[in-house]
């Protein structure tokens, strides 16, 4: 008997997703065959295998591509509500900028018409596949609906997995957020299988929907050897012996970057490592000079997800510091928290509900006002001064949080459904002996 296909749909390019990976590798291992259906953006190839699995991806800007390609030379996009920060260079940079201009003062249409673009082009892609799915997996809101369409014209069952509150998003402009509300609302209806990121945005969802998620399954990394690979400090040409902060993820606003930098004032000798890329990167280095920094903080670059462990588990203090800009964030769970416990480091964190429950719940570290350089400093130092309590707990807890931890409540949502839906003597996993993910206080 074949195995059953999986159609993953996501509105991801499928480059750095490592939760969706994971749990790609993780239904392959139990005996499913699976397609990754993503967003081709860049010079990202439209077909492609990775690690064996084959990936498919599709357009989801309603421009024809060569209009596409001439609005984005300077790094723009008429789709976004982002216009250039700086005039564009070469020929028809004034036209490219009045198209920025008249897409963000048609604030609301530009998203629904990439949606649709993308809605439109994944369905056609998916809809008389052969051979057809025996599930649909959709992460995510921005891609639940070709998926529910799917899963109907299949007749098979649907799995949703919210990676955080998309409703929530601060950067959504608020009619196409109302939009989203009610699409969710509706669509949740015809969902089979929900599955949150964390028990803030399940909790969430239930009050706002009614809806309780089938399972919690936290994004973090697959378990490892906390050794780390080096001493980051020689690695980077660091002074011996000096405090390492690490900022792992994108640099981009309402992280807390700025915040976080700044607080070198109080604390001496103490040196930044940011890994990663993002628009914020050149303001962050122009802060950096004008503040007279330059020499503690080191912009890395990105580092992908497996090799993150090893390469800071010789730092003294990973930082999340998420400002509270919208509910998505108030509710986040970032990776890199979970990144940063497997690679042995204690944690420093926003005062947020579900970083605050960790932090503090599992004695791994310290919650601060992301607002305040001198609050995060206060933190930061805390640790610094009796790291090894807080490294004790988090050694406690390493296994806990790691990928094979969750993929067992994953898989386990998978077990559930109907037997045409799993693979020949699909064994139903075992609950996960070790204590539940926390819940915020």
């Amino acid at each position: 008997m074949p195995a059953p296909v999986v159609h993953f749909l996501t509105r991801k390019p499928l480059v750095n997703n490592a939760r969706v990976f994971k749990q790609a590798a993780s239904l392959s291992g139990a005996g499913y065959d699976v397609l990754l259906v993503g967003v081709r953006r860049g010079g990202l190839p439209e077909r492609e295998r990775r690690d064996g699995i084959p990936i498919v991806r599709v357009g989801h800007d309603p421009l024809p591509r060569r209009l596409s390609q001439w609005a984005r030379r300077d790094g723009g996009s008429p789709t976004t509500v982002r216009e250039l920060g700086t005039p564009p260079s070469g020929g028809g940079g004034r036209a490219r900028r009045a198209v920025m201009r008249a897409a963000r003062a048609a604030g609301t249409l530009p998203w629904l018409l990439q949606s649709a673009a993308f809605y439109a082009r994944a369905y056609r892609l998916l809809r008389g596949a052969v051979p057809a799915p025996a599930v649909v997996h959709v992460t995510d809101l921005n891609a639940l609906l070709p998926g529910v369409l799917l899963a109907r014209r299949h007749g098979v069952p649907l799995v949703y997995d919210a990676q955080e509150l998309y409703t929530g998003i601060h950067t959504l402009p608020p009619r196409y957020r109302a939009l989203l509300g009610l699409q969710e609302r509706l669509l949740l209806r015809h969902v089979d299988r929900l599955v949150a990121v964390n028990p803030a945005i399940a909790d969430a969802m239930r009050e706002r929907y009614g809806r309780a998620a089938d399972a919690v399954v936290l994004n973090c990394p697959p378990y490892r050897d906390a050794a780390p690979e080096g001493d980051i400090r020689a690695r980077l040409g660091l002074p011996a012996g000096a405090p390492v902060l690490v900022y792992s993820g994108g640099l981009l606003p309402a992280r807390g970057i700025e915040q976080t930098l700044l607080a070198l004032h109080h604390l001496p000798g103490a040196v930044l490592v940011a890994l990663g890329e993002g628009e914020l990167r050149p303001e962050l280095e122009a802060l950096a000079d004008r503040e007279g920094l330059r020499d503690r903080v080191r912009f890395h670059g990105f580092v992908s997800p497996e090799e993150v462990p090893g390469f800071i588990a010789s730092a003294d203090v990973g930082v999340v510091p998420y400002r509270d800009v919208g509910l998505n964030h108030r509710l986040c769970s970032p990776s890199k928290l979970f990144h940063y416990l497997m690679a042995g480091l204690p944690v420093a964190c926003s005062d947020l509900p579900f970083l605050r429950a960790v932090a503090l719940g599992d004695g791994v570290g310290t919650v601060f006002d992301p607002g305040s350089p001198a609050a995060i400093a206060e933190a930061v130092s805390s640790i610094l001064a009796a790291p090894e309590p807080y490294r004790a707990r988090v050694a406690a807890v390493r296994e806990r949080y790691s990928w094979e931890h969750e993929e067992r409540r994953f898989l386990g949502v998978y077990a559930t459904l109907p037997s045409s839906a799993r693979p020949p003597a699909s064994p139903r996993p075992a609950p996960p002996s070790a204590a539940p993910s926390p819940r915020p206080s």
